[in-house]
């Protein structure tokens, strides 16, 4: 009757050992190696975020080969590249401004 005490004990010892593998946030895998549950999260991560823009404004200056500014363009003698990209250009106004240079 000795035998199945034994038997008894390593069971409930690996019960325990098991509890105790799970309430530290591990888990043992089919071939015996114990790996953590979840990835740990870097203790100094710094929360982050993502945003976008969906306008950008240009302050746009012409002058022709001689120097002499060129006023009287229309927003279809325009365009604007990203990145070689063509943007839209969706707002376009005209105006004579100071120009500092």
């Amino acid at each position: 009757m000795a035998a199945p005490k034994r038997a008894g004990m390593s069971v409930a010892l690996a019960l325990a050992a098991l509890a105790a593998v799970a309430s530290a946030g591990l888990r043992v895998e089919a071939d015996g190696q114990v790996t953590p549950a979840r990835p740990a999260a870097p203790a100094s991560q710094l929360p982050s975020f993502k945003t976008g823009v969906d306008i950008v404004s240009l302050t746009v200056t012409v002058s022709d080969g001689a120097g002499r500014y060129v006023t009287d363009l229309s927003q279809e003698q325009f365009a604007v590249f990203e990145d070689g990209v063509r943007q839209d250009v969706t707002y376009f106004a005209r105006s004579n401004q100071p120009n500092a240079l």
